[in-house]
């Protein structure tokens, strides 16, 4: 089930400016991480278990320098289409063109 089908902004999901350096982004990463955590949110804990998983994927993305400057550079189609970001997404050799910017 997709959580309110809203695909939110991975600096959002961490609770970070977009000018964020490494250091707070894994501080914040840190802070979310400890607050959603499954174990600690046994009362909600399909919602915990989402959020914490976003996250994850956040951080992961976040934390890498490429995939960092792709997900800056394709953040507003993303989520225009409401798509999630994945770390790794830029492989593939598809990455350019999948979402035409100048129409």
């Amino acid at each position: 089930s997709a959580a309110s089908g809203k695909t939110r902004c991975l600096y959002d999901i961490l609770c970070v400016e977009r000018s964020a350096d490494e250091g707070e982004i894994k501080k914040a990463y840190r802070k979310q991480a400890i607050k959603w955590h499954p174990d600690k949110n046994r009362e909600n804990r399909e919602e915990a278990e989402r959020t914490f998983k976003e996250i994850q994927n956040a951080y992961e993305v976040l934390s890498d320098p490429h995939e960092r400057s792709w997900y800056d550079n394709h953040r507003d189609a993303i989520l225009r289409s409401g798509e999630r970001h994945q770390a790794g997404g830029s492989g593939g050799g598809g990455g350019e063109g999948e979402a035409p910017e100048d129409y």
